[in-house]
């Protein structure tokens, strides 16, 4: 169903939209989880972090697909605002065409450079390297069919249409566990990184399928997908920042990893655990970031700004809400919830350790996602990559100075992420009421 969102009370229009796609990231971390889980207890520890030793670099690729994908999605909704659907159409075809190619060379290097990766510059414990490459290289083959997906459903949330993604989702996310309960006891990893393709091509297929049986002016047979160069380069302009905000903070990610897998199996499994637990309690934050670029491009195109504010305003406290209720529920259950993953008693202790530290950042992280999510539906992807990079830098020095310094250790990559992102929220604000980023439209 396509949801204008251009017209009545802005907290019903978000919130409405915003639930579907919430249900989906409900999904997607449960199958990532299922993944741990099952892993975890059907093949023990050291095979646990050998999936988690490589899941900085699993998401690095998939943050490209989701920023070029988003890029081209807040065209499209600009011009869906502005009822200009012969233009969206054509945006539609040539970002179709570029993100498939894109995600087979992406495909064809992850499967080449995933040794010289891990080994080198992601330093995986000798006694897991094999384990660990044979994941990835297997789960690199399925990232066309990841790219595929998200810019199916960038175009579709594009034109309001957030339900259609979450029914993919269920999809893919029942494929995925079926098959790693099955997969894992054949083959360990390699069947949970199988399972995992699988389920991707499944939601691609999905995608595409459905977009074109639903919406007649997104129905391309073969010989009508178009590939315009001047649709390209407004694609990579609008994508470009997005995909490298996305691209950087996962680049980050895959640093603090190499610092992680320093300290050793029990590290590296508890490191793993606290970033599934803390996908769970973001789901409404991602899910409101997603809506938010969606509203603001929409209102953008239809000339409805005013909307623009009050909308923002109300999803940060919607955000905010939803993310005290799912903290408290971690943080109440959290000595069950960490037992469930199959991990031993050295590596559950630093588990909970990091659980309490992480609750100031995801509250952060409720207060800046929705407001990033809007400044990319108006077109002003450059700021919201630069406070990315910027917390990404803070994040990665805090973790290196500190890490060796007194009594600090690996507690240090805990706490730098607090530490970045208090510094990150302050200049983020300052520059929301500053008001620049109001004429940043990408269409007249």
């Amino acid at each position: 169903m396509k949801r204008d969102m251009t017209v009545g009370p802005p907290w019903k229009t978000i919130l409405a939209f915003s639930l579907p796609i919430m249900a989906g990231n409900l999904l997607q971390q449960l199958y990532h989880t299922a993944d741990t889980l099952i892993v975890g207890n059907m093949e023990g520890e050291t095979a646990l972090s050998a999936v988690g030793a490589c899941a900085s670099l699993t998401e690095l690729f998939t943050a490209l697909a989701i920023g070029f994908s988003v890029g081209a999605g807040v065209l499209c909704a600009q011009y869906y605002g502005a009822r200009r659907e012969e233009i969206l159409r054509r945006y539609a075809s040539t970002a179709i065409l570029f993100i498939l190619g894109l995600g087979a060379a992406v495909s064809l290097f992850g499967v080449a450079a995933s040794g010289f990766i891990l080994k080198n510059l992601l330093n995986v414990p000798a006694f897991m390297q094999e384990m660990t490459i044979l994941y990835f290289r297997i789960y690199a083959l399925g990232l066309i069919f990841q790219f595929g997906y998200n810019i199916f459903a960038a175009i579709l949330q594009a034109v309001g249409d957030s339900r259609a993604t979450l029914y993919f989702l269920v999809i893919s996310s029942s494929v995925n566990i079926l098959l790693d309960l099955w997969f894992v006891k054949l083959w360990g990893v390699a069947g949970a990184a199988t399972a995992t393709v699988i389920s991707q091509l499944c939601a691609c297929l999905a995608g595409g399928i459905y977009m074109g049986r639903k919406y007649e002016f997104l129905r391309f047979r073969v010989a009508e997908l178009t590939f315009e160069g001047g649709k390209v380069r407004d694609v990579l302009r609008v994508g470009m920042p997005m995909a490298l905000q996305y691209t950087v903070t996962h680049l980050g990610i895959l640093i603090l990893q190499r610092l992680v897998n320093s300290y050793g199996q029990a590290m590296i499994a508890s490191f793993t655990v606290v970033v599934r637990l803390q996908g769970w309690i973001t789901i409404p934050t991602k899910g409101l970031q997603t809506t938010m670029t969606t509203y603001a491009g929409q209102n953008i195109g239809a000339g409805e700004r005013e909307r623009l504010s009050p909308g923002l305003w109300q999803a940060i406290g919607m955000s905010l809400g939803i993310t005290v209720v799912l903290a408290a529920v971690v943080y109440g259950f959290m000595e069950g919830i960490v037992g469930s993953f199959g991990i031993d008693r050295e590596a559950a202790q630093i588990c909970a350790r990091h659980l309490r530290v992480m609750v100031p950042s995801v509250l952060m992280y409720a207060a800046y996602f929705p407001m990033n999510g809007m400044f990319q539906g108006v077109g002003d992807g450059v700021h919201a990559s630069a406070y990315a990079l910027l917390a990404l830098t803070l994040r990665i020095l805090f973790s290196y100075t500190l890490s060796g310094v007194g009594d600090w250790g690996y507690t240090a990559i805990w706490w730098s992420e607090t530490y970045a992102w208090i510094i990150v929220i302050t200049v983020y604000y300052v520059y929301y009421f500053s008001g620049r980023w109001k004429n940043k439209a990408l269409i007249s």
